[in-house]
């Protein structure tokens, strides 16, 4: 007899791209394949497990769990009930599931600056390796609500025209995969207080007459106290002679108080600068401006006078010639072993000549203004 037999194309299963990423609980579409062949179609889903795999459904499509995070492979096994056909196996179809984002690195805490000050270092908060699925981005936000621009992992926040206050900011940092939760950063606390206070260091007499190099200088310390701000006080003196402002030199120039040189004549200002780490903080403030004068040096000439004579002889009043600033008063000493005797308190002094001896006669200066210390004459011998 005649046998007609039949080949009929050997069934195929076309398993179209579906492999995913995305984070837990993120939707995807269901799982599935095309398949070609004759007869009564049957499917069974299977996840790949070390220990054996395991059946998962018997459905022509799959629905698979993303509520656990991880590596998940599934394939299909598709049968036919006609033609003799064995079952296919489809290709495999991976679905990686992540965990939502969280954060790594949080902003700090706090930080603390004066007014107009900036913080030192930018806040910053970075997402934990292996969270999230797809393109990350940042937002910074403020008590007023996104801030515009502020899209980076760093960010300094302008804080140069706030007013004294506490100041909140954060992040938040999205990913563009499938399901992923925002993750939002701590707040970070910037306070800002008032810059410090200090006190007027213009005190102390401000003229004086000039020293001589290496003597003691004739002013009192400039002194100016500082309270408020933010950490320890620095101080930088600074003068201007005339020809503009430089820092102060000398030991006490980065001190509170500071003396300030007598032996060069001139008019000098000064002010201090008080200051607080870091200096991006801005807690800074600068004292009054003191304005000191060094007059000359008060001189007093003594024009030659030693004369001689009899008992009861007439000789000129004894005088000096001072040059000094404001009100110059004067006392005539006589020279005496036991201690030297006042003997008039006049520019002038006429010495008695009714009694013979060797009398040595000297005038102390006195000048009542400038700081300028009394001056002695030279000895007038009669």
């Amino acid at each position: 007899d005649t046998c007609t037999l039949v080949v009929t194309p050997a069934p195929a299963v076309v398993t179209p791209p579906q492999n995913d990423s995305l984070c837990v609980d993120g939707i995807i579409t269901d799982l599935y394949v095309n398949p070609t062949g004759p007869g009564t179609i049957t499917y069974q889903w299977f996840l790949i497990n070390i220990g054996g795999d395991i059946s998962v459904a018997t459905t022509p499509t799959y629905s698979p769990p993303t509520n656990i995070n991880g590596v998940f492979e599934y394939y299909c096994v598709v049968s036919f009930s006609s033609g003799g056909c064995s079952t296919v196996t489809s290709s495999t179809i991976t679905i990686v599931i992540m965990p939502d984002p969280t954060i790594d690195t949080q902003p700090l805490t706090n930080d603390t600056i004066c007014e107009e000050g900036t913080i030192a270092t930018p806040l910053t908060v970075s997402y934990t390796t292996g969270t999230g699925v797809g393109n990350v981005s940042y937002q910074w936000y403020d008590s007023t609500g996104a801030i515009t621009g502020a899209n980076n992992n760093t960010f300094t926040p302008l804080t140069s025209t706030l007013n004294t206050g506490n100041y909140y900011y954060w992040a938040i940092i999205s990913f563009d995969g499938n399901g992923c939760q925002n993750a939002t950063s701590d707040s970070a606390q910037i306070v800002i207080i008032p810059d410090p206070i200090v006190t007027t260091p213009c005190n102390i007499p401000d003229t004086v007459c000039k020293t001589s190099p290496g003597t003691p200088s004739a002013f009192l310390p400039l002194t100016t106290i500082a309270t408020g701000g933010i950490g320890t006080f620095n101080y930088q003196w600074w003068v201007n002679d005339g020809s503009g402002f430089v820092t102060a030199t000398g030991p006490d120039a980065t001190t509170a108080s500071y003396t300030p040189p007598s032996n060069v004549v001139g008019t000098f200002d000064y002010f201090c600068v008080v200051s607080q780490n870091p200096t991006s903080a801005n807690c800074s403030v600068n004292t009054d401006t003191c304005t000191l004068v060094v007059n000359p040096a008060p001189i007093v000439n003594t024009p030659p006078q030693n004369d001689s004579l009899c008992v009861d002889g007439i000789i000129p009043d004894l005088y000096v010639i001072p040059t000094g600033p404001g009100i110059i008063t004067y006392e005539w000493f006589r020279v005496e072993t036991l201690g030297d005797v006042s003997v008039a308190t006049t520019a002038t002094y006429s010495p008695p000549t009714n009694v013979d001896g060797v009398f040595e006669y000297y005038c102390v200066v006195s000048f009542s203004s400038g700081g300028c210390s009394t001056v002695t004459s030279s000895t007038i011998t009669i």
